[in-house]
């Protein structure tokens, strides 16, 4: 689903607006983790799962996030 208005789902502009993703939430972007939701004005937000159950997560980091101890590719086999 495109992250714009546009709506076009062209290799090049999916792309361009998942290399936007990245550059906008760093690993949260690639984390199985993170969850994307929408606010009601229209934001993005990246929630982070490891938050429910670990105090040392925030339920929304300041994004980008660089680094993180939890972070987990979404190829990532599940155990």
């Amino acid at each position: 689903m495109p992250l714009d208005d546009a709506g076009c789902l062209c290799p090049p502009c999916l792309k361009g607006e998942i290399a936007a993703l990245i550059k906008a939430a760093g690993l949260c972007a690639g984390c199985r983790h993170a969850q994307r939701l929408r606010s009601k004005g229209g934001g993005l937000l990246h929630l982070c799962g490891l938050s429910k159950t670990d105090a040392r997560y925030k339920k929304y980091p300041r994004l980008p996030m660089s680094e993180c101890p939890g972070y987990e590719p979404i190829t990532a086999a599940r155990p």
